[in-house]
């Protein structure tokens, strides 16, 4: 089976998960006597053959998915993935030139998520802080990472306009963390002229510890105001 949530790369306000249940894995679910409520993945099969859902389902957010597939469908899956792996590309590239490390060995990349280390001296934290300041929500790292990582969501309906303007704010926000005198205190600057589009820069991993992902004006939600932008 597979599971997706559907904040992700899909673009949707969170809310929603979306799974595949084999044949195979509906057999094996059947041999467990207590499989619970919310738990029981036969129950959703089987209520969705009947056309609904197992409990009162979140509407807006059916509606949401119904717009974001068209969307997807629009684009083409194939030029959606060549999108995303361009953005990677180009953070690996903006990171590469700025001595910032990538957490994840070459082969273990994402191609939705970029966790990167900041140049010595420069604490993640605060620049994450930093960049919220500006109105720009970026993910800080996970677990172990937490201390030494921050990460760059770009899926979803990430634009390069979008990941331009969230990389120049980045830029900006290093330079005056590196000028603050004691680590995790944030000062203050002139004005930085953030404004990075209409979508959401995503966290697949998710910005603020979980929402990574949206994606922009994603399936009729309110759209995001202009000068914040999630990774």
């Amino acid at each position: 089976m597979a599971l997706a949530g559907t904040q992700k790369a899909l673009a949707l306000p969170p809310g929603l998960v979306v799974f595949s249940l084999s044949e195979r894995a509906a057999a094996r679910a059947a041999g467990v006597e207590r499989r619970g409520f919310y738990t029981d993945l036969l129950r959703y099969r089987d209520k969705h053959r009947e056309g609904g859902a197992i409990t009162t389902p979140a509407i807006s957010l059916f509606y949401a998915l119904d717009r974001q597939l068209t969307r997807i469908l629009a684009e083409g899956m194939e030029a959606r993935w060549a999108r995303h792996e361009r953005l990677y590309r180009r953070t690996a590239e903006w990171a590469a030139a700025r001595g910032l490390a990538f957490a994840a060995a070459e082969g273990a990349r994402s191609h939705t998520v970029s966790c990167l280390r900041p140049p010595a001296g420069i604490d993640p934290q605060a620049l994450v802080k930093r960049l919220g300041s500006r109105g720009w929500t970026v993910g800080g790292g996970y677990g172990d990472w937490k201390p030494s990582t921050f990460r760059i969501g770009h899926m979803g309906e990430v634009r390069d306009s979008d990941l331009e303007a969230l990389l120049g704010e980045i830029d900006d926000a290093i330079a005056a963390v590196g000028e603050v005198g004691e680590v995790g205190e944030v000062g203050e600057v002139g004005e930085l002229g953030a404004d990075g589009g209409d979508a959401l820069l995503a966290a697949a991993g998710t910005a603020r510890g979980g929402a990574a992902g949206a994606g922009g004006d994603a399936a009729g939600a309110p759209a995001a105001p202009r000068s914040r932008q999630e990774a």
